[in-house]
């Protein structure tokens, strides 16, 4: 039996399944905890070496296929342009771990900090002793950047469903300007204004 908590009881996993990894044999090597890494044989074929604890308590489904069937599957289920997702900036659901109501405002320190996210980075909009302020301030920076994006891109694929080979000859390209807690943003290519 392999020790597999670094001290503590004995146990033997061998042939046991965890989602789609049945573990094999317990290696000498130890984890930084002292865990036992078992090698593992996983459904699509591939072998990896776990932690006894990332198998037993933790989150761990394969070999990290499953995460790149997912992944294949994601560009036709999301529309990504220029590193943003449409429907990412579309929705207007408040996350279900969110504690202050409004979306993008988080209390740090008995302060109320307004950020937004877009094309995978963070801005930060400010720390306000005011929820309302810090809300305020980050539906300002949503209409600029979330539905100003919607707009665009919506011109843009009108613009392309007009003219066969414009969409691939004028990429959507995205800069983000930030001044303090204010941000603009600039599309190219130009379009005509509706």
């Amino acid at each position: 039996m392999a020790n597999n908590t670094g001290g503590g009881k004995k146990v033997d996993i061998a042939g046991q399944r965890f989602h789609r990894l049945v573990a094999l044999y317990p290696l000498k090597s130890r984890y930084i905890n002292g865990s036992v890494i078992w090698r593992c044989h996983c459904d699509c074929g591939n072998e990896i070496d776990v932690a006894y604890n990332h198998l037993v308590y933790g989150n761990l489904r394969s070999c990290g296929c499953r995460k790149k069937e997912h992944d294949k599957k994601l560009p036709g289920f999301l529309t990504h342009i220029d590193g943003t997702s449409l429907e990412a900036v579309k929705s207007k659901k408040i996350p279900t771990d969110n504690t202050t109501g409004y979306k993008g405002v988080y209390l740090i320190r008995g302060k109320y900090v307004a950020k937004i996210v877009f094309q995978k980075k963070q801005y930060y909009l400010g720390a306000y002793a005011d929820i309302e302020e810090a809300a305020e301030v980050r539906q300002r920076a949503e209409e600029v950047l979330f539905d100003g994006f919607v707009d665009y891109y919506e011109r843009w694929q009108a613009m392309a469903a007009e003219n066969d080979g414009w969409a691939a000859a004028n990429p959507i390209k995205i800069q983000v300007i930030k001044d303090g807690a204010e941000v603009a943003v600039r599309f190219w290519p130009e379009l005509a204004a509706v």
